[in-house]
């Protein structure tokens, strides 16, 4: 027998939501992790007193977004 279409839409809908929530989730946990073990300076197998933290990265980038110099690398990249 085969299953209801409700149901199956329902679980459809709830994998199509599921996914991407489950996927940024992940993301997330990975940026608080670097920005915990930033902020606490942590020593284990990488010496995160080292490396920048999360807000650092974003802002960093923001400001290369915002000159010439990135696109200009870009294109001669897609060339």
């Amino acid at each position: 027998m085969a299953p209801a279409p409700i149901a199956s839409g329902r679980a459809d809908a709830l994998r199509s939501v599921g996914y991407p929530l489950l996927s940024l989730l992940s993301v997330a946990v990975g940026v608080l992790l670097w920005h915990l073990a930033v902020a606490s300076k942590l020593d284990f197998y990488v010496r995160f007193e080292n490396i920048p933290s999360p807000a650092s990265v974003f802002y960093a980038f923001i400001e290369q977004l915002m000159g010439r110099s990135y696109y200009i690398h870009v294109l001669v990249s897609l060339k």
